[in-house]
C-alpha cells in the first residue's frame, strides 16, 4: 500500500525525475514513483508486489539484504551501487542505486529511501574510455618504434619497452633523466627544433640523430618528435625513435660493393624498400643527367617518368623471385627519350631479410633502334623477293 505522508513530500516524491522507492524495515515496498517504474519496464502496482523489493541477481539482493542489516544497527547510514539491469526486449541498463535509513527525531529506524538514476550513458562512456586507454597502452608498449614522452624542461616522462632495450636503461633508469643525456651531443642539435615546436612554428619535425647506449656504444637514429598537450593543458613532447644502426650498416656495405662500379659504363642504383634513391653512381649521371646530389631520396618515377619504374606487380615479381630484368622508357631532363634495360637484385641483410634493391640500367636505346631497322631492311628485302618471283 501507499504510506501516507504530507500532500507536497508525497507531490515531490512522486514527480522526482529519480526513481524513488520507499521500504519498511522488512525491505517491502511503501510506496514507489512514476520515475522508478519507468526505469524497470513495469507499472508502480507491479513494483509494490515484489516481495521483497531487489533490483539484480540473488548474489546482489544478498549484498543489499546485508547492507541494510548494517544500517540498522548503526554502521552505515547509507550505501551506494550499481546494478546491471536486463529488460525483455529492451537493452541491458545500467542503475545507480543509493539506499539511505530514514530515522525518526530519536534515531530510531522507520524507512529505507531508495533512490535509483539511469547511468548507462555514463558507464558506456566509461567502458569506451577504459577500451580506448588500454589501446593505447597496448600500442605504446608493444610499438615496433621506440617511444619518448618528454616534458618542456627536456625530461623523461614515459617511455615503452622499445626504446628501453634500444638504450640499455630499465625504464626505471631512463624516467625523469633528461632526454638530451641521452644524444651524442647532449641535445645541441635538437634544441632549436624543439624550441619551434613549443612555440608553434611546427606541428612535428623529423631529423636523424646520434645517442648513446648505457654501454657507451653511439648510434643512430631517426627521429620524429610532435607536441601534445594533457588533459590541464600542458604541453609534452611525443618522440618516436627508429634504431637505423642495421639500416646504416647495410648501406655501407652497399656502398662498398658500389663503390667498385662506382666508374662502370652501366647506371648503378641502389633503392630502398621505399623505392627511393640511396646511391647513385657516375655511369648513372652519364646516362640519365641527373647528378647524384639531385637524386639521392627521390624515387625513379620522379626523376625520369612513370614509366621508368616498376608496376606494383613487378615490385611482387622481384621480392618474390629476388631478380628480375625489365625493358622501361625513360625521360631524362634535357628532353631526351631513352629506352633502358633494368636488371634488378634484391640486396639481403645479414638476417636474410630485404633490404635494398640494386639495379644495372643499360643504354639499350641504339640497339632498339639498329633492331628496327634490320627488321625494316629484312621486311623490304623479303618484298622485293616476292615482287622477283611473281614476275
Amino acid at each position: 500500500m501507499q504510506s501516507p505522508g504530507d500532500p507536497a513530500l508525497a507531490a515531490a516524491f512522486d514527480c522526482s525525475p529519480a526513481g524513488l522507492a520507499l521500504l519498511d524495515l522488512q525491505f517491502r515496498p511503501l510506496r514507489v514513483n512514476a520515475a522508478l517504474a519507468s526505469l524497470l519496464g513495469c507499472t508502480r502496482d507491479e513494483l509494490l508486489a515484489i516481495n521483497p523489493f531487489y533490483l539484480g541477481s540473488n548474489e546482489e539482493v544478498l549484498a543489499e539484504a546485508q547492507q541494510r542489516l548494517a544500517m540498522l544497527t548503526g554502521g552505515l547510514d547509507t550505501y551506494r551501487c550499481e546494478r546491471r539491469l536486463a529488460r525483455t526486449g529492451q537493452p541491458v541498463c545500467w542503475l545507480e542505486q543509493s539506499c539511505t535509513v530514514v530515522r525518526a527525531p530519536d534515531g530510531t529506524p522507520i524507512h529505507f529511501l531508495i533512490e535509483v538514476r539511469d547511468c548507462t550513458e555514463r558507464r558506456t562512456l566509461e567502458m569506451a574510455l577504459r577500451e580506448s586507454e588500454e589501446r593505447f597502452r597496448y600500442t605504446f608498449e608493444e610499438a615496433a618504434l621506440g617511444i619518448v614522452h618528454i616534458d618542456t624542461r627536456g625530461n623523461i616522462m614515459r617511455v615503452n619497452r622499445r626504446i628501453c632495450e634500444m638504450h640499455g636503461y630499465s625504464r626505471e633508469e631512463m624516467v625523469g633523466r633528461s632526454a638530451f643525456d641521452l644524444m651524442e651531443d647532449r641535445g645541441h642539435s635538437a634544441r632549436d627544433d624543439i624550441s619551434g615546436l613549443l612555440r608553434g612554428q611546427w606541428r612535428h619535425y623529423t631529423a636523424e640523430r646520434r645517442f648513446i647506449r648505457k654501454n657507451g656504444e653511439s648510434y643512430p637514429a631517426r627521429v620524429s618528435v610532435s607536441i601534445a598537450r594533457t588533459i590541464a593543458g600542458q604541453p609534452y613532447l611525443i618522440s618516436m625513435v627508429e634504431d637505423l644502426s642495421k639500416q646504416k650498416a647495410d648501406e655501407r656495405r652497399m656502398r662498398r660493393q658500389a663503390q667498385m662500379l662506382h666508374s662502370a659504363n652501366d647506371a648503378i642504383i641502389i633503392h630502398d624498400e621505399a623505392r627511393r634513391v640511396r646511391y647513385w653512381n657516375k655511369g648513372a649521371e652519364r646516362l640519365f643527367g641527373w647528378r647524384a646530389e639531385q637524386a639521392l631520396g627521390r624515387t625513379f618515377a620522379d626523376l625520369l617518368g612513370p614509366n621508368a619504374a616498376l608496376t606494383v606487380g613487378e615490385m611482387e615479381l622481384l621480392y618474390r623471385q629476388g631478380e628480375l630484368v625489365v625493358q622501361v622508357t625513360c625521360h631524362t631532363p634535357d628532353g631526351r627519350t631513352r629506352e633502358i634495360e633494368r636488371r634488378f637484385t634484391v640486396v639481403e641483410g645479414e638476417d636474410g631479410d630485404a633490404t635494398a634493391v640494386l639495379s644495372v640500367n643499360t643504354d639499350i636505346t641504339e640497339r632498339l633502334r639498329t633492331q628496327r631497322e634490320l627488321e625494316e631492311r629484312n621486311r623490304e628485302l623479303q618484298a622485293q623477293v616476292s615482287r622477283v618471283a611473281t614476275e
